[in-house]
């Protein structure tokens, strides 16, 4: 399972190793190996998420879960703390979360969250599907879901985002239950090895390459499900080893070392090849006439053309006659 949160584990335990723990901002700045002003930065961006009531019922849930435990959740704050804290698993995440996701994926769809014990899905304003309201908590934490309009009020809105077609993927509780050997504060927010490589040589991986690699990495966590259609079609156009390349680094986030290792090619040609598969999706999709493979942005509504029918012209609008004098 993906261990990254929608709020990096050092911002948490910053705030968790001052209010729980009650170290000064130096100390924290020790452990951490920053300075106290980014500490308190830290802390406050917190205290920020706080005002909003289901980031605070998520803080809350953690501070109850170090307290019941004995132990300090700073140190090893990852996806399997936020279950435990809200007292639940990955097969209860696989099980509620995707067919709720295929609702929110329709246009005029909303999830409405407020204090009761579920949440409601909504497709122009009718309720279509319910989850707990801990498996929606879990969705905020994980980068799943994002508030939209007001916070104030007894009902907050949420919709997805598009890491959330992740719950899809048909290892997520198969892989979940093994534990990482490395802390996620030095494993979950680490920046990929693609995201590196654009920072350093954005000449040779583009920000047009990297918009591809993250509809490719959605693509590929859904190959089994919601986008196995797109997924036949990427297959198509690439190599074996392309694709093999963009699985690997922008599907499961391998490292370039690793990558070479695997493609049996020689160090320091895996940056090349990668950014090879990055324009040859883009090129093939180009010459075919089609845009590359994307997903279709959740919300949005294209009125479907039918063949051979002609389509519906908007009225244009008319000024009102004018009274004869």
């Amino acid at each position: 399972m993906n261990t990254s949160l929608a709020v990096s584990p050092n911002i948490l335990a910053a705030y968790f190793l001052n209010i729980l723990d009650g170290k000064s901002m130096r100390e924290i700045g020790r452990l951490q190996n920053c300075q106290a002003s980014t500490v308190l930065r830290r802390i406050r961006k917190c205290e920020d998420l706080r005002e909003h009531p289901e980031w605070n019922a998520l803080f809350t849930a953690l501070e109850d879960h170090q307290e019941d435990t004995g132990r300090s959740i700073s140190a090893h704050l990852s996806r399997e703390t936020i279950l435990a804290a809200l007292k639940l698993n990955a097969a209860d995440i696989a099980k509620e979360f995707p067919p709720q996701l295929q609702l929110l994926q329709k246009a005029e769809s909303l999830l409405l969250v407020g204090g009761m014990p579920s949440a409601a899905v909504t497709v122009s304003g009718a309720v279509r599907g319910k989850m707990r309201r801990s498996v929606a908590l879990t969705g905020l934490a994980f980068g799943w879901l994002v508030p939209v309009g007001a916070i104030t009020g007894k009902v907050r809105q949420f919709k997805p985002t598009p890491s959330a077609i992740e719950c899809t993927g048909r290892d997520f509780v198969s892989t979940s239950a093994q534990r990482s050997k490395r802390s996620s504060s030095t494993q979950a927010w680490r920046s990929s090895s693609l995201e590196v490589l654009h920072r350093q040589n954005p000449g040779l991986v583009t920000a047009n390459h990297m918009r591809i690699a993250r509809d490719f990495k959605m693509i590929y966590l859904g190959q089994h499900d919601v986008t196995r259609d797109v997924y036949s079609v990427v297959r198509q156009r690439l190599a074996p080893r392309l694709l093999t390349a963009l699985e690997e680094v922008c599907g499961k986030s391998t490292g370039l070392e690793t990558l070479e290792t695997l493609l049996k090619i020689p160090a320091r040609y895996g940056k090349a090849v990668v950014a090879l598969a990055l324009e040859t999706l883009d090129h093939t999709a180009a010459q075919s006439g089609k845009p590359a493979p994307r997903l279709a942005t959740p919300g949005r509504h294209h009125p479907r053309h039918h063949p051979g029918r002609p389509e519906q012209q908007m009225p244009r609008h008319r000024p009102p006659a004018r009274n004869p004098r």
